[in-house]
């Protein structure tokens, strides 16, 4: 037995072919293909999500080491007294390097940090002249990273002309002992 097919079932049935093809690649392009495409923004999202994790737990890491620093360990850093003329000193090879020329230096008084660990404070005031702005920044850098303690609390600087910037630093020097008046040589209480 033979079936055979008229020309209009060929016909539909070459329709129904036809629709089956276009319905499979509409479905895989309206559907699959947003799917693999959603898939592979969540897996971009994930990978950045565990970079984040990673750096976060790095930074925790690296805040806990922080944490373990303690009052004891600074302290040995910092110097017996202000040591004044140390300070100079490390001043002046600092500007040195970065051919900066500290103009002046105004000494504040000292203050008492911490009664009952005999911290004192000394905020110093430099004025100086560099020939860039970079020079500057390169300096107060190398003040921040020195074995000393000292941190820069205001940093001011203005072009004279196109080689000379002005600048003033407001820096606080740390050191242990007791405070002394100037005035009259006796310790406060």
């Amino acid at each position: 037995m033979k079936i055979k097919l008229q020309p209009s079932q060929i016909k539909i049935i070459i329709v129904w072919m036809l629709l089956l093809v276009v319905g499979g690649a509409a479905f895989y392009f309206f559907y699959y293909n947003s799917q693999a495409d959603e898939l592979s923004r969540t897996e971009q999202k994930l990978e950045i999500e565990k970079q984040r994790e990673k750096a976060l737990k790095q930074a925790k890491n690296e805040q806990e080491e922080m944490d373990e620093i303690t009052m004891d360990d600074l302290l040995v850093q910092l110097p017996e007294g202000l040591d004044e003329e140390a300070f100079v000193q490390s001043i002046e090879r600092a500007a040195k390097k970065r051919n900066l020329v500290i103009e002046e230096y105004l000494f504040e008084e000292p203050t008492a940090v911490f009664e009952d660990k005999e911290i004192i404070q000394q905020a110093v005031t430099l004025n100086g002249q560099a020939n860039s702005t970079r020079a500057i920044e390169q300096f107060i850098h190398q003040l921040e990273s020195d074995v000393r303690i000292i941190q820069v609390s205001r940093m001011t600087y203005q072009e004279q002309d196109a080689d000379d910037i002005g600048f003033q630093a407001e820096v606080i020097i740390y050191g242990t002992g007791e405070l002394v008046n100037r005035e009259d040589g006796q310790e406060e209480s």
